[in-house]
């Protein structure tokens, strides 16, 4: 097993379990936080779901209807969890809030609300540190510190493993405020301002997910870094007079297409121009490779200033 599977399937199970708990100390001490705090961890556990569906339909092979095939299946299936967090946590956990903050009622049985929050922070805590692991693993293979990594992956489904367990860390420490403050007071407003707050955590965690999983459908191209290794393997090529147009895109977390129309020496035969465009494509491959749709155009200058003329592009 992979470790974005492992990932997924290590938070899947702590989430059942750290579910049922938070629902059973809610019940049992009348705390809204907690209760707010278990419909994040219900979300949490449907976004292992979806989560785990992008990895196992992206690997079905390519077809007539999809040629490209299904890489982009994670991408969907991660902007899906986003738009889940904030449908069915934030919005339930702000209105759960709201209501308890107009009408507070005090705790009953603190014990078990603490009780039930140092487990679900043990259990959350090892969910994290199995995604920070897999993600530190991927940034030194890469050659990046984990936050640059982060940023830049095109992975959205360990990244949104990664995010989700550090903000259930976060949440059990803002559920773990309210009540506290609501035991020493006696005003049970502290324990729902809590639960806003895991309200605006959601959302906050849907925006960045759904963000980066949005830039992924809609085409988002290489990395800059990607980029300039492939125009430094265009203009190392002693053949390659001028690159018209280059186009990039995103089919996978690991794979990448490029569209590339270039203009060549005119005095080269045929058999020289598609030995040196084998290589060409070989060169981009090492230097790139999550390159695994490579498409080159190549013409002389005539040929292409006729184009240029005629308005036609790639």
């Amino acid at each position: 097993m992979d470790g974005t599977r492992k990932a997924v399937l290590v938070a899947f199970i702590g989430n059942v379990a750290i579910t049922l708990a938070k629902f059973v100390g809610a019940y049992f001490s009348g705390s809204v936080a907690i209760f707010a705090e278990g419909l994040h961890s219900v979300v949490d556990t449907l976004n292992q779901v979806f989560l785990w569906l992008g990895l196992h339909l992206q690997e079905r092979p390519a077809s007539d209807k999809h040629p490209f095939g299904y890489g982009k299946e994670r991408f969907f299936w991660s902007f899906v969890a986003a738009i889940f967090i904030f449908a069915s946590g934030a919005l339930v956990s702000f209105y759960e809030g709201v209501d308890k903050f107009l009408h507070p009622e005090p705790l009953r049985a603190l014990n078990w609300a603490l009780g039930v929050l140092a487990f679900a922070f043990a259990a959350e805590y090892y969910s994290f540190r199995v995604s920070y692991t897999e993600l530190k693993k991927r940034a030194t293979e890469a050659g990046k510190d984990v936050m640059s990594y982060l940023r830049t992956t095109r992975d959205p489904t360990l990244a949104a493993v990664f995010v989700e367990e550090s903000a259930a860390l976060v949440g059990i420490v803002i559920a773990l405020v309210g009540v506290s403050l609501t035991a020493l007071t006696g005003n049970g407003r502290f324990d729902a301002a809590a639960s806003v707050a895991i309200g605006l955590l959601l959302t906050f965690l849907a925006v960045l997910l759904g963000e980066r999983s949005r830039s992924l459908l809609l085409g988002q191209g290489a990395l800059p870094e990607e980029l300039e290794a492939i125009h430094r393997i265009f203009a190392a090529s002693d053949f390659v007079e001028q690159v018209i147009d280059c186009y990039t895109m995103q089919l996978g977390p690991e794979e990448l297409l490029l569209a590339a129309h270039l203009q060549i020496r005119h005095d080269l035969s045929t058999q020289e121009i598609e030995a040196r465009m084998d290589a060409l494509e070989q060169d981009l491959a090492q230097a790139v490779p999550s390159l695994k749709r490579v498409f080159l155009e190549a013409e002389n200058a005539e040929e292409v200033e006729r184009k240029i003329e005629e308005g036609k592009t790639f």
